[in-house]
């Protein structure tokens, strides 16, 4: 088994007791893009997201995985600077509810 940390031993890996959500080990790993091998979070362009965000709860780390598509680039920084506090105008009253999402 690999750690993700370069280092790995033959060990029995009982998957019941794996709680990857909220595991710092987990998120720090993460967090430095460090995703090859996980399934939908391995491309090169997710990797560097993630690293780029430095935020992965599940929420945000189903929207990365949502904007890696073609034509979706220049939503990407837009994306990140409002992750990172950039604050944004609501377009119209009636979208105010969106403004979680």
């Amino acid at each position: 088994m690999n750690y993700g940390d370069g280092t790995s031993q033959n060990k029995y890996l009982d998957y019941h007791q794996i709680h990857p959500v909220g595991d710092n080990k987990t998120e720090k790993i993460m967090k430095a893009g460090r995703t090859m091998g996980v399934f939908y979070i391995e491309s090169p362009a997710t990797r560097q997201l993630l690293a780029k965000a430095g935020v992965v709860d599940f929420e945000h780390v189903v929207i990365y995985s949502s904007i890696i598509r073609p034509a979706a680039n220049r939503y990407t920084n837009l994306m990140l600077s409002r992750i990172h506090g950039e604050k944004w105008d609501i377009i119209h009253p009636d979208m105010d509810f969106l403004k979680e999402s």
